[in-house]
Protein backbone atom coordinates (compact mmCIF):
# COMPACT_ATOMS: atom_id res chain seq x y z
CA UNK A 1 0.00 0.00 0.00
CA UNK A 2 1.52 3.39 -1.17
CA UNK A 3 0.22 6.86 0.57
CA UNK A 4 0.00 9.63 -2.46
CA UNK A 5 -2.09 12.61 -3.27
CA UNK A 6 -4.91 11.71 -5.70
CA UNK A 7 -4.97 11.92 -9.06
CA UNK A 8 -7.99 12.95 -11.46
CA UNK A 9 -8.82 9.23 -12.37
CA UNK A 10 -9.10 8.38 -9.20
CA UNK A 11 -12.37 10.41 -8.91
CA UNK A 12 -14.42 7.18 -9.99
CA UNK A 13 -13.00 4.91 -7.50
CA UNK A 14 -13.26 8.23 -4.93
CA UNK A 15 -17.10 8.32 -5.27
CA UNK A 16 -17.93 5.08 -4.92
CA UNK A 17 -15.08 4.81 -2.08
CA UNK A 18 -17.21 7.49 -0.17
CA UNK A 19 -20.56 6.12 -0.86
CA UNK A 20 -19.42 3.13 0.75
CA UNK A 21 -18.14 5.31 3.66
CA UNK A 22 -20.93 7.55 4.64
CA UNK A 23 -24.13 6.23 2.75
CA UNK A 24 -26.21 9.39 2.66
CA UNK A 25 -24.20 11.71 3.55
CA UNK A 26 -21.70 10.80 0.98
CA UNK A 27 -20.72 13.82 -0.91
CA UNK A 28 -22.29 13.94 -4.72
CA UNK A 29 -20.05 13.46 -7.68
CA UNK A 30 -19.60 17.02 -8.54
CA UNK A 31 -18.99 18.33 -4.70
CA UNK A 32 -16.15 15.55 -5.05
CA UNK A 33 -15.26 17.41 -7.95
CA UNK A 34 -15.16 20.62 -6.80
CA UNK A 35 -12.69 19.51 -3.68
CA UNK A 36 -10.49 17.69 -5.69
CA UNK A 37 -10.11 20.77 -7.85
CA UNK A 38 -9.25 23.21 -4.50
CA UNK A 39 -7.61 20.64 -3.04
CA UNK A 40 -5.21 18.83 -5.54
CA UNK A 41 -2.38 18.78 -3.52
CA UNK A 42 -3.76 17.56 -0.19
CA UNK A 43 -6.20 15.42 -1.09
CA UNK A 44 -4.29 11.64 0.13
CA UNK A 45 -5.24 8.03 -1.15
CA UNK A 46 -4.35 4.55 0.61
CA UNK A 47 -3.35 3.19 -3.24
CA UNK A 48 -3.04 -0.42 -3.53
CA UNK A 49 -2.45 -2.59 -6.81
CA UNK A 50 -6.06 -4.01 -6.23
CA UNK A 51 -8.11 -0.85 -5.67
CA UNK A 52 -8.25 2.32 -3.31
CA UNK A 53 -8.04 1.22 0.11
CA UNK A 54 -8.98 4.84 1.71
CA UNK A 55 -8.85 8.45 1.14
CA UNK A 56 -8.33 11.97 4.25
CA UNK A 57 -8.69 15.15 3.06
CA UNK A 58 -7.14 17.15 5.04
CA UNK A 59 -7.53 21.16 3.95
CA UNK A 60 -6.28 24.66 5.74
CA UNK A 61 -8.56 26.53 7.09
CA UNK A 62 -8.87 29.97 4.68
CA UNK A 63 -9.34 32.25 7.26
CA UNK A 64 -6.86 31.26 10.13
CA UNK A 65 -3.60 29.50 8.36
CA UNK A 66 -2.83 27.73 11.58
CA UNK A 67 -5.62 25.83 12.01
CA UNK A 68 -6.71 22.87 9.86
CA UNK A 69 -9.63 20.12 9.39
CA UNK A 70 -9.44 16.69 8.52
CA UNK A 71 -12.38 16.42 5.91
CA UNK A 72 -12.86 13.24 5.75
CA UNK A 73 -11.25 9.84 6.36
CA UNK A 74 -12.57 6.66 4.93
CA UNK A 75 -11.55 3.39 4.61
CA UNK A 76 -12.59 0.48 3.33
CA UNK A 77 -14.61 -1.83 5.62
CA UNK A 78 -12.56 -5.11 4.21
CA UNK A 79 -9.24 -3.05 5.50
CA UNK A 80 -10.65 -1.15 8.79
CA UNK A 81 -8.08 -2.25 11.65
CA UNK A 82 -5.06 -2.77 9.51
CA UNK A 83 -3.46 0.35 10.23
CA UNK A 84 -5.14 2.36 7.08
CA UNK A 85 -6.42 4.63 8.56
CA UNK A 86 -3.59 5.80 10.82
CA UNK A 87 -1.04 5.82 7.87
CA UNK A 88 -3.86 8.46 6.06
CA UNK A 89 -4.58 10.72 9.27
CA UNK A 90 -0.66 10.47 10.01
CA UNK A 91 0.06 11.63 6.59
CA UNK A 92 -2.46 13.75 6.41
CA UNK A 93 -1.32 15.75 9.51
CA UNK A 94 2.27 16.21 8.07
CA UNK A 95 1.01 17.86 4.77
CA UNK A 96 -0.74 20.33 7.23
CA UNK A 97 2.42 21.27 9.36
CA UNK A 98 4.06 21.67 6.55
CA UNK A 99 1.47 24.53 5.91
CA UNK A 100 1.86 26.11 9.07
CA UNK A 101 -1.03 24.95 10.76
CA UNK A 102 -0.71 23.93 14.73
CA UNK A 103 -4.44 23.01 15.62
CA UNK A 104 -6.02 20.22 13.54
CA UNK A 105 -10.11 19.48 13.85
CA UNK A 106 -12.53 17.03 12.95
CA UNK A 107 -15.50 15.31 13.36
CA UNK A 108 -16.51 11.62 13.84
CA UNK A 109 -20.05 10.48 14.85
CA UNK A 110 -20.71 10.12 18.28
CA UNK A 111 -21.04 6.40 18.22
CA UNK A 112 -18.29 5.53 15.57
CA UNK A 113 -16.06 3.94 18.70
CA UNK A 114 -13.50 2.58 16.59
CA UNK A 115 -12.79 6.23 14.63
CA UNK A 116 -12.96 7.79 17.87
CA UNK A 117 -10.31 5.33 19.65
CA UNK A 118 -8.07 6.19 16.71
CA UNK A 119 -8.39 9.95 16.68
CA UNK A 120 -7.40 9.75 21.01
CA UNK A 121 -4.42 7.07 20.17
CA UNK A 122 -3.42 10.24 18.05
CA UNK A 123 -3.95 12.94 20.27
CA UNK A 124 -7.00 14.62 19.34
CA UNK A 125 -9.25 15.68 22.25
CA UNK A 126 -12.92 15.67 22.03
CA UNK A 127 -14.42 19.17 22.91
CA UNK A 128 -17.83 19.01 22.00
CA UNK A 129 -20.92 17.41 20.56
CA UNK A 130 -22.92 19.43 18.65
CA UNK A 131 -26.50 18.39 18.00
CA UNK A 132 -27.70 18.14 14.43
CA UNK A 133 -23.85 19.53 12.83
CA UNK A 134 -24.99 17.55 9.13
CA UNK A 135 -28.70 18.11 9.47
CA UNK A 136 -31.67 16.48 11.74
CA UNK A 137 -30.25 13.82 13.81
CA UNK A 138 -27.28 13.91 12.28
CA UNK A 139 -24.78 14.81 15.36
CA UNK A 140 -21.45 14.84 15.29
CA UNK A 141 -18.29 15.47 18.06
CA UNK A 142 -15.80 18.05 17.71
CA UNK A 143 -12.14 16.34 18.36
CA UNK A 144 -9.09 19.08 18.25
CA UNK A 145 -4.91 18.27 18.02
CA UNK A 146 -3.03 20.87 19.01
CA UNK A 147 0.88 19.95 17.79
Amino acid sequence: MQIRTARLEDLENLTRLDAAAFGDLAYPPFVLRQLFDVYIDCWLVADHPSDLLGYALPAVSPMRNDEGWLLALAVRDNVRGRGVGRRLVNASLEILRSLGVTATWLTVEPDNAPAISLYRSMGFIEKELRENYLGPGEHRLLMKLTS
